[in-house]
């Protein structure tokens, strides 16, 4: 498949001070800027505790959707996972970096 472009509106979600009795969501918009469909091949975490979901694989020009990104911290202190988003654009995977101190 061609490449096409994509927009993606934060690569960076900053949980900030959290806690460890708790599950953190995030969402982040990725919409196909290019003049061809952008397929959604995978979509990677770097751990157990980074969840994601999505609801098409396809999206036309000009067509937006949701990754909903959840978090659950496994032990204290300063973290940073990444969720991969492999897709037909040049710079695929689109690397999500999600940061915080848990307490």
């Amino acid at each position: 498949m061609p490449n096409t472009e994509v927009y993606v509106n934060k690569q960076k979600i900053d949980l900030g001070n959290i806690s460890m009795d708790k599950i953190y969501t995030d969402s982040i918009n990725i919409t196909n800027s290019g003049q061809i469909d952008l397929q959604i091949i995978d979509i990677e975490s770097s751990c157990e505790c980074t969840q994601v979901k999505f609801a098409k694989h396809l999206l036309a020009p000009s067509e937006t959707m949701k990754l909903h990104i959840a978090f659950q911290p496994e032990e204290k202190g300063y973290f940073e996972r990444y969720v991969s988003i492999h897709c037909n654009v040049s710079n695929s995977p689109i690397e999500i970096l999600i940061s915080g101190r848990v307490k």
